[in-house]
């Protein structure tokens, strides 16, 4: 797989995550709270630390040794930012279980991933070797080692 593809995969995941919830915010399905932990789960360990970290600790810090231009420099500031924001919110929903943070938790991330899709990780590529981007996709392979994304994804079918 390569590098992008790493990325839209979990995106897409991600994604379904985001769907399911916004459905059952919609109904005011009671399982959203029983569930709490699954939810906070998701986003903490799939979300945060496979998916941002793979971005934070592999992508954006070989990004950041290169001479890339002002726009693309300001929107990975914004997309380290988002990250920061939505780690937050899960915090705030696991302490108060309000939707509100939810719903701003889902928005954040669907305008992230719009951002992140649309106008960063291709041109963000080119400043990239295609040896550099093949070391990546197996740092990536690495780093997913680590995790558990099976898990992660019977868990969002779980959800639906």
């Amino acid at each position: 797989m390569s590098v992008l593809d790493f990325l839209i995969d979990e995106h897409k995941l991600i994604g379904k995550m985001v769907s399911t919830l916004r459905k059952k915010m919609e109904i005011k399905d009671a399982s959203l709270i029983k569930r709490k932990e699954v939810v906070i789960d998701f986003f903490k360990t799939y979300a945060d630390r496979c998916h941002h970290g793979k971005e934070e600790v592999l992508f954006f810090q070989k990004l950041m040794q290169k001479p890339m231009s002002e726009e693309h420099k300001k929107i990975l500031r914004e997309l380290l930012q988002e990250h920061k924001e939505a780690r937050e919110l899960v915090i705030e929903f696991d302490k108060t279980e309000s939707f509100e943070v939810l719903d701003k938790l889902l928005t954040l991330y669907v305008k992230h991933m719009e951002k992140e899709n649309n106008h960063f990780f291709v041109p963000a590529l080119n400043y990239l070797t295609t040896d550099e981007q093949i070391m990546m996709e197996v740092e990536f392979e690495e780093f997913d080692q680590q995790m558990i994304h099976l898990k992660y994804a019977t868990l969002v079918a779980s959800f639906s």
